[in-house]
């Protein structure tokens, strides 16, 4: 396996994992998702030139947290360990920032209910809970520690 930072180039195969793991993923803006890749704001996951994960984080400074806001893994190879890699190439990367980690946590949002939940419950983080008002839906929190 391979990790390797973004390009132009992945952008058709990163939308084809997306659309296939739509369950687990909100619908991508594709113009912004085409800028960002060919700025390599993602971490790609390459098994045999095949591209089997993606992720990408942000720092929200308002809401004081660097967020994971895409993480994607192919059903195909989940539970083998490649979802931890690529965690930890964010968190590398993340480490590596002139920022006060301490201020700013490293978070997941994601919906209850989804399948790709598990695998940031089954790690043991921090988990808080609250509920969209206008939906109703419930959304998890979870902090990323070390």
């Amino acid at each position: 396996m391979n990790i390797r930072k973004s390009t132009d180039t992945d952008f058709s195969s990163v939308i084809a994992l997306w659309y296939q793991n739509m369950d687990t993923l909100f619908r991508p803006f594709q113009q912004e998702l085409h800028t960002q890749l060919a700025e390599g704001k993602y971490f790609i996951l390459e098994e045999d030139n095949q591209i089997i994960g993606f992720a990408s984080y942000k720092q929200m400074p308002r809401k004081k947290c660097m967020r994971i806001i895409h993480f994607c893994i192919a059903a195909s190879h989940r539970s083998k360990g490649c979802g931890r890699i690529l965690l930890k190439a964010l968190l590398d990367d993340i480490s590596q920032l002139d920022i006060n980690h301490d201020e700013f946590p490293v978070q997941v949002e994601c919906i209850l209910g989804l399948p790709n939940n598990d695998f940031w419950l089954k790690e043991g983080h921090e988990v808080s809970r609250r509920t969209l008002p206008k939906s109703g839906k419930t959304i998890l929190t979870i902090q990323i520690g070390e």
